[in-house]
């Protein structure tokens, strides 16, 4: 019978009631479901719009914020003050907030490019394949920024080079391993290379490079072989190119602090510091800086020399090693006599030599023996070696310029056309990228899915078969040794699980079971909740049912086969749901008694996940939306029993 009557719902403070109790509904369901969705869209985000707290990401629909997520996982944090100088906007984009913030973004800053676009897609095109054919011709040292920002790309590499090079060695037992085996051997080839002791290759960070540095120089090793091979395999988009122009405007921030300061010292007006262009003539108000520039700040490794220094070489370095033998001792060469010594025109390959070639053309070559190997000198010898002279360029371009110095480097014509011919797939990048990094760091890089799924399902066996016999045994029993076990199962409910976690590792530890599946089963095999639960329903079974089949002959295990089993349905539902998410959200005991990476759990794994990833939330909330689908399914599957759960001990 219902609480409110047909006639009484028919009053206006009765309807109000409802009103207002539909209304705590909707909002109670608001305050759990919007916290769900902003997590949901939280992660299909990245570090650059993860604050945007939007129920629908920006970039999902609008393409001015589609193209600054564009930039910013383009150029990133290294690149970030190239990138201002590029667009010549240093003075006004200080961080990536300020840029996330700014309106009309692709009007404001590809106006010309998206005209010239328009009016001439194929020269754009054609350009642009060219000027990817430049970078991936560029030797990787030889570029200012080369080193990733993308350490799993890295990481991905190195493991697929050592597998090859593993496999090579002997490709008839290699074959034979299971992909653990063959990561760890891959590990274990790369360690004996680089001669480091690496766990794993999540251990693995790109070497401390300082491109930018006067004396800087590659070294000579494995490690930074390796760092310029993967630079050698990227594709030709994610290539940073930095010009010397962002050098240049560096040393001039550093030397004049600010444009007014500049001004007053030079007379020339400026807005910003990008501004400032190159000088190209000895007689411009600037050329004694950019000599000084020159001297202090520009990379030795991008200078060759014009002009013969040999015999002022063979002087220094007859000065700094004295003798010839002490000369072979220390570089490894090989050399009669410091004679037969020629001056290298670009840095040597020799270590030992290599500062001694940087003081020496510091302190001893004159600045118009320098060829510097700028990103725009090299970009318009790859033309002029391509075209031959500029009306060919022209006709190629479908352009007009009257020469060479003309050219810019194409920066944000490459931005802009890549963009806007790929912005769908760069849409679905974006919105799939997290949830496709984390399955793949799921599935491989341990076996966190198949334990989780062993352990849940031995759990729930474990779960329906200890708790109902050990309760249909105090249902069945003398009622006075019943009680006192009973309050023994009820006595472990007195108690937080984290108490009994030191004596129960302690335990396992002297069962030599840590590190097994065991050790992650066996709590879970019995709980004194599900059996004082279970131990009431059996008490309400009538009687007269076991007193029948007594007299058909049914010893106690049939009865309990037969009668109680089925008849515990619903409670046994409850007890496997139970059984389940404590085995699948457990956390804390799986990381105490599994350390072993290879026996961890989804919920341990997360948590490395997490704390590696801790600088990129979005990935984080994609975990964690990936790990709740599980119990997402279960309750919309098991709303039933879940409810039958709630109203039979309640009726009892």
């Amino acid at each position: 019978m219902p609480i409110i009557s047909k006639g009484g719902r028919k009053s206006l403070k009765v309807r109000l009631i409802y009103l207002l109790i539909y209304l705590i509904l909707i909002a109670g369901t608001i305050t759990m479901v919007y916290p769900f969705l902003l997590m949901l869209s939280s992660s299909v985000a990245s570090p650059f719009d993860f604050d945007d707290l939007r129920l629908v990401p920006k970039y999902l629909t609008n393409d001015n914020a589609l193209m600054k997520k564009y930039l910013f996982s383009k150029y990133g944090g290294a690149n970030f003050r190239s990138f201002r100088i590029v667009y010549s906007r240093d003075r006004d984009w200080s961080t990536w907030s300020v840029i996330r913030e700014e309106p009309d973004f692709l009007a404001r800053n590809f106006s010309g490019v998206a005209k010239r676009y328009t009016a001439n897609p194929e020269g754009c095109r054609k350009l642009i394949a060219d000027w990817n054919e430049f970078k991936k011709s560029l030797p990787p040292q030889d570029i200012i920024s080369f080193f990733p920002e993308d350490y799993d790309s890295y990481r991905k590499f190195l493991m697929n080079k050592y597998l090859k090079s593993c496999e090579k060695q002997n490709p008839g037992a290699f074959s034979k391993l299971s992909y653990g085996e063959k990561s760890t051997a891959a590990l274990r080839e790369l360690n004996r290379r680089w001669r480091r002791a690496f766990n794993s290759f999540a251990e693995i960070l790109p070497l401390k490079c300082f491109p930018a540095e006067q004396k800087w120089s590659p070294p000579q090793r494995n490690d930074f072989a390796d760092l310029l091979d993967y630079h050698r395999h990227l594709p030709p988009e994610q290539i940073q190119v930095v010009p010397t122009r962002m050098l240049w405007t560096f040393y001039l921030e550093q030397k004049f602090i600010s444009p007014i300061k500049f001004t007053k010292q030079t007379g020339i007006e400026i807005n910003q510091f990008s501004d400032i262009p190159i000088p190209e003539k000895t007689g411009e108000k600037l050329w004694p800086v950019w000599q000084e520039f020159l001297k202090k700040k520009f990379p030795l490794r991008l200078v060759k020399i014009r002009g013969d220094f040999s015999g002022q070489w063979q002087e220094k370095l007859k000065e700094e090693f004295k003798t010839v033998a002490a000369f072979n001792k220390q570089t490894g060469m090989h050399i009669t006599g410091f004679s037969s010594l020629k001056f290298p025109a670009s840095l040597p390959l020799n270590p030992f030599l290599r500062g001694y070639w940087q003081d020496f053309v510091l302190d001893k070559v004159p600045l118009k023996n320098w060829i510097l190997n700028q990103p725009i000198n090299l970009y318009l010898a790859f033309l002029k070696n391509k075209y031959h002279n500029i009306a060919e360029l022209n006709k190629a371009y479908d352009t007009d310029y009257k020469n060479y110095t003309q050219i810019i480097l194409p920066f944000k014509l490459a931005d802009y056309v890549e963009f806007t011919e790929n912005k769908s797939k760069i849409r679905w990048r974006y919105f799939t990228d997290n949830y496709a990094k984390v399955l793949e760091f799921l599935f491989t890089k341990g076996r966190a899915v198949l334990i989780t799924v062993l352990l849940v399902a031995l759990t729930i066996i474990g779960a329906l078969t200890v708790n109902p016999l050990a309760a249909y045994a105090l249902s069945r029993g003398r009622q006075s040794t019943s009680a006192k076990f009973l309050i023994f199962f009820l006595a472990t409910m007195a108690f937080p699980a984290e108490v009994a976690m030191i004596p129960g590792f302690l335990l396992l530890r002297d069962l030599g079971l840590l590190n097994t599946l065991a050790a992650l089963v066996l709590p879970g095999l019995a709980n004194g909740y599900s059996i004082f639960l279970l131990k009431g329903f059996f008490d309400s079974v009538p009687r007269e049912l076991y007193e029948a089949a007594e007299i058909d002959g049914a010893g106690e295990f049939t009865k309990f086969w037969r009668i109680t089993f089925p008849m515990s349905k619903p409670i046994l539902a409850v007890i496997s749901l139970s059984a389940f998410t404590m085995a699948y959200g457990g956390f804390m005991w799986a990381f105490l008694t599994c350390q072993d990476p290879k026996m961890w759990t989804i919920m341990v794994w997360l948590y490395d996940f997490q704390s590696r990833y801790a600088d990129e939330p979005g990935m984080c909330m994609a975990a964690f939306a990936l790990a709740s689908i599980p119990t997402l399914l279960v309750f919309l599957f098991c709303q039933k029993i879940i409810m039958r759960g709630i109203i039979i001990p309640t009726m009892k």
